[in-house]
């Protein structure tokens, strides 16, 4: 074979890795808009989660400040009153059920908001709970229209 020959040869294969590149390209580019609306309910909803997270989250935390400070100004009446310090008016100036009930809530919003955030980020079916699901919007059958009233 002559260099003519084989430099020909070479074009040819360089030529067909190229289209076969280009045709994969395409293909790429397809499968990813494919994902991408089909994710598209899917994002909405987690984003949607994380916003109303970070909205609660923060109700939360102004909840267990209020709480807080109502705690301790129960507490400093009653050490005004003459209540000594001890496990009796810790008894009876704070009842924590309420804030501790806030924390447990928001420590499994900041949980859902992790995961949310990375399902967002990497696009991993797998993160999301077993209770995620998009309902179907409500379709609107705009072959039987109303008729017109008399």
């Amino acid at each position: 074979m002559s260099i003519t020959d084989a430099l020909r040869a070479l074009a040819d294969e360089i030529n067909t890795a190229t289209m076969d590149l280009d045709r994969f390209q395409s293909s790429a580019e397809l499968t990813m808009k494919a994902e991408t609306t089909r994710l598209a309910p899917l994002m909405s909803k987690a984003t949607r989660r994380v916003m109303a997270a970070v909205r609660r989250i923060e109700q939360i935390d102004a909840q267990m400040r209020s709480s807080q400070e109502r705690a301790e100004g129960k507490r400093k009446q009653l050490l005004a009153a003459g209540v000594k310090e001890g496990p009796d008016l810790e008894r009876i100036a704070g009842d924590t059920s309420e804030i501790d009930a806030l924390k447990a809530e928001r420590a499994a919003l900041v949980d859902e908001r992790a995961t949310m955030e990375q399902f967002i980020r990497t696009r991993d079916e797998s993160l999301l709970p077993a209770d995620f699901v998009v309902n179907e919007p409500l379709r609107v059958d705009s072959t039987n229209p109303v008729p017109a009233p008399k």
